[in-house]
């Protein structure tokens, strides 16, 4: 095999600095500096108005382990599930799938899309075998339509299946809704999944702040 690049040449004296146990790799036992506060420059400035999504979870929800009736604790083969896990995904980090569709950045975690109609997307790192039991939508919406986001999977020859999918609702400004249960078990050896988000319109007065994957594991 050709080499993708010339390797550089290191000073000899660095070679035991090089390959010493650093702080953050397992096995390194040496000191650590708990003294120093590191300065973190924040990523923007925080709004009045940030969201307070805890207010939507004023008594438990199906999505959440103390919520009273869970459904599919022994609906499928293994007859064990975990307690919930979570994946989430902040509307910042969706893109359009196809570049003739723009997205702009509103803030606190927030997309718009900005052109075009497509929909925006991001690859859903699912475990193998486990059960997707809600997707979570958290969204910023003052005009009177609404927008969807779903779970798809693909194979590899081009098939897909639409797993779950969500509405936002109303034109409050800052929500959340929950979808259905769906109990989907997530094959990766021949599908890979993904999360969309589709606006129903332009510009701010419709964003997507983020999604949530709540899925249990066999136990």
């Amino acid at each position: 095999l050709e080499p993708s690049e010339a390797a550089a040449s290191q000073p000899a004296e660095a070679g035991a600095e090089a390959t010493a146990l650093q702080p953050d790799d397992d096995g390194y036992r040496g000191p650590i500096d708990r003294s120093a506060q590191a300065e973190i420059v924040p990523s923007e400035v925080q709004p009045a108005a940030a969201p307070d999504w805890e207010q939507s979870f004023a008594e438990p929800q199906p999505d959440q382990d103390s919520y009273a009736n869970p459904q599919g604790l022994d609906d499928r083969s293994p007859d064990a599930w975990s307690s919930f896990r979570y994946i989430n995904v902040a509307g910042t980090t969706l893109r359009p799938r196809d570049s003739s569709s723009g997205w702009d950045y509103s803030g606190t975690g927030c997309v718009s899309r900005s052109s075009g109609s497509e929909l925006i997307n991001i690859h859903l790192p699912i475990p193998d075998g486990s059960r997707i039991d809600y997707l979570r939508i958290y969204y910023y919406d003052t005009s009177s339509n609404n927008s969807r986001a779903w779970i798809t999977n693909y194979n590899s020859s081009g098939g897909y299946t639409d797993v779950t999918t969500v509405a936002s609702s109303g034109s409050g400004g800052y929500g959340t809704q929950l979808s259905d249960y769906s109990g989907h078990i997530v094959d990766t050896s021949a599908r890979s999944y993904v999360l969309n988000w589709s606006a129903s319109q332009n510009g701010s007065s419709m964003r997507l702040c983020g999604l949530r994957v709540a899925y249990r594991v066999p136990v």
